[in-house]
């Protein structure tokens, strides 16, 4: 199983310094993903398959969310994407290796849903800092545990922190 892990970004500017909204995915990491696909495929054929990394949701999280099928999870805030749109999810799709992509940037959705088959997850957030009384919190903090099977199948499940940390330690 390959891991791809892509910088998001964090923001795009005008020319003049002002924020045009969250970053994406390039088309050079989107060709830059191609290539790295190709590779695998040469080497591993139709079992090359692959999990995807950024921080910054995709559209598609969006479009998941109101036409997917849910795994698990709580929608707790609202799906802040980039204002641009990235091409790799469509290449994903041609490509036919990436069975999941996993985000963050949001700090309260924990969910997962399938999309066009699929898997799109965001991670429980560790986040200290995101919102007033957050460290307070212990619900949407946590981990993202996957696992790959001796099959090949991926099971993806979150670990809350309340459910590793005492009530003691926390307070």
């Amino acid at each position: 199983m390959g891991l791809v892990m892509l910088d998001s970004g964090d923001r795009i500017f005008d020319k003049n310094g002002g924020s045009l909204g969250y970053d994406y995915i390039r088309d050079d990491q989107v060709e830059w993903y191609a290539k790295q696909i190709g590779l695998l495929q040469g080497q591993y054929g139709a079992d090359a398959k692959t999990l995807m990394f950024f921080h910054i949701p995709l559209q598609e999280y969006q479009t998941a969310w109101d036409t997917g099928t849910p795994v698990f999870g709580t929608k707790r805030e609202a799906i802040d994407v980039s204002q641009m749109h990235s091409g790799i999810f469509s290449r994903a799709l041609e490509l036919k290796s990436t069975v999941a992509m996993f985000c963050g940037h949001d700090h309260l959705n924990t969910l997962s849903l399938i999309y066009k088959g699929i898997q799109m997850t965001y991670g429980m957030s560790i986040d200290y800092l995101g919102y007033k009384d957050i460290d307070k919190s212990y619900i949407q903090r946590g981990g993202t545990l996957i696992t790959r099977k001796a099959d090949g199948q991926v099971t993806v499940n979150m670990v809350p922190l309340g459910a590793v940390v005492s009530t003691r330690v926390r307070g």
